[in-house]
């Protein structure tokens, strides 16, 4: 049987603000086409990319929203032409800035053993 991990990573919670990553963006990406290879290498670069705090490929308007910070709008600008400039295939760009933190968090909810609510 093989063993399952259910805790992937630990990982401390910071306040951006405190190491100078006070702005965040929340950025929906449309790409030109979905092919395999094009979307393998697109996840490859965000993965890379120190300002991407998450991303998640979805369904809908986009095919990609991610959560992005920097220390201001002019570091974002230049992270965004890096994006569209290294990779061809991204189509637009949607770009939210939040203007304050209601909740964060990566918890999950487990439901008790016993099977009850």
């Amino acid at each position: 049987m093989r063993e399952q991990r259910v805790i992937t990573r630990l990982a401390a919670i910071l306040d951006p603000a405190k190491v100078g990553r006070p702005t965040l963006f929340v950025v929906s990406v449309q790409v030109e086409r979905e092919r395999p290879e094009l979307l393998a290498q697109f996840r490859t670069w965000l993965a890379s990319q120190e300002h991407v705090q998450q991303a998640f490929y979805v369904t809908g308007e986009a095919d990609f929203v991610l959560v992005i910070t920097a220390p201001d709008t002019e570091t974002y600008d230049r992270f965004m032409s890096r994006m569209v400039g290294e990779n061809p295939n991204v189509k637009r760009c949607t770009t939210y800035v939040a203007l304050s933190v209601v909740k964060t968090g990566l918890a999950i909810p487990i439901p008790m053993l016993s099977g009850t609510d």
